[in-house]
Order: structure tokens, then C-alpha cells, then sequence
């Protein structure tokens, strides 16, 4: 893979219009790169096994696809790449996933992403406000007592960075006679103040397993 990208130099650097944007004092193509590419497929744990919890992901990327894959768990394909702005969208996503029959659901929701790479964050608000409109409040009112949700993201996408960060991301977990720790907002900000034992994603579902699930089979 090296070897093919030091050879796209080699014909970019001699290709026409490249040469006719250099002129015009523009950027240049210079280098083909592929994203996390030259991979074997890695032999992982499956979920069922690990936890002794079935899984059903929904998710929009390939992968999202794969990842289920490796881990055993069903996959199903949300929606085609866009904001995922749209009410219908989000309401029935949320039906969905109330339906579903696993032990435990994901859903990927990528609206606010896209706007935070384009430096749009009029657009990132509307995206945040829109799911917390048609889907979080609709899951609010159908999850059962017994339900544990969990809200967290993936990454950060600053507007003035317009690319992914590694700044430390909030996460929620609720339900299940999980007991408060003041918190009243879901930002980075109230995270920090916050009482989950938490520093990394790795880490949300073996806590919620072993401190919540297994504690409450056990009669705690």
C-alpha cells in the first residue's frame, strides 16, 4: 500500500491539471490516501459469549456492518448517508428499536457529525435539537422500568477544527434504579462533575454489566 501511494505521487506531480492549479497559485492533488486499509479481519470476542446478552446495531456505515460482524451481533442498515435530519426518520428509528427484540440495541445517529466537519454549527444545533425532539423523547416515554439507556458519542467534531478530536466526550446512563449524581446537563462540562467510574468507551458495558446487571440477579 505504501509502495502505490509513493507511485500516485510520482503521476499526480506530472498531471496536467495539477499543474494548471499550481499556476493559479491552488493547492495541488499530491498523494492518493486509503483509510484504515491493509487490514486482516481481526478474530473478537463474541458479544452473546462475552456478556450473555444478544445485540442487534443499527448504523448507516460499512463499518458499523462489519463490526457486528465480528462480534456476532444483527446489523440493519438505518439509512443512507445524509443528516438524518428529518422527524420521520428519527421517529420510526425510535419504534424500531423499542420493537426489537435483543437484549441490548445501538443506534448510531450521525446528524450532528457532518455539520461540524463543514463548520456549520447553526446545523449541528439543529441536529442535536432534532433528536433529542423525535427520537430521545419518544424513547423516554416507551422504555420500560426496567431499561438502561445510554447516551454517548463516538467523538468530538469541533466546528473550528472541521475534523475529529480527541477531546473527552460525556456520557449518560439511566435507568435501573441508577442513582443520581447531580448532574443537569449533557455536556462536557456537568461530565466532569460527574460520580460514573468511567474514562473510556471500553469500559461503559463490562460497568453496566457487572455493577448494575449482575448486581441486581444477584438480589442487590
Amino acid at each position: 500500500m505504501n509502495d502505490f501511494i509513493q507511485q500516485s505521487h510520482k503521476i499526480l506531480t506530472k498531471n496536467e491539471v495539477n499543474k494548471r492549479r499550481i499556476e493559479k497559485n491552488e493547492l495541488p492533488a499530491n498523494f492518493l490516501i486509503f483509510r484504515d486499509g491493509g487490514e486482516e479481519p481481526k478474530q473478537m470476542p463474541q458479544f452473546e459469549e462475552k456478556f450473555g446478552l444478544t445485540l442487534s446495531m443499527y448504523g448507516q456505515l460499512p463499518a458499523e456492518n462489519t463490526i457486528a460482524k465480528l462480534i456476532g451481533a444483527k446489523f440493519t442498515f438505518s439509512k443512507s448517508l445524509d443528516l438524518q435530519l428529518d422527524k420521520d426518520f428519527l421517529e420510526n428509528s425510535e419504534e424500531i428499536l423499542i420493537q426489537d427484540k435483543a437484549d441490548v440495541k445501538f443506534i448510531h445517529i450521525k446528524g450532528p457529525d457532518e455539520p461540524g466537519h463543514d463548520n456549520r454549527p447553526e446545523e449541528k444545533v439543529k441536529a442535536i435539537e432534532y433528536i433529542d425532539k423525535y427520537f430521545l423523547s419518544n424513547l423516554i416515554k416507551d422504555i420500560e422500568k426496567e431499561d438502561i439507556v445510554i447516551v454517548a458519542c463516538d467523538h468530538a467534531t469541533p466546528c473550528e477544527l472541521k475534523i475529529h478530536s480527541a477531546d473527552k466526550v460525556p456520557v449518560l446512563i439511566s435507568g435501573r434504579n441508577i442513582q443520581k449524581d447531580g448532574s443537569t446537563k449533557f455536556d462536557e462540562e456537568n461530565a466532569r462533575k460527574g460520580n460514573l467510574p468511567i474514562k473510556k468507551a471500553i469500559d461503559i458495558f463490562p460497568y453496566i454489566k457487572e455493577e448494575i446487571l449482575d448486581d441486581k440477579n444477584k438480589g442487590n
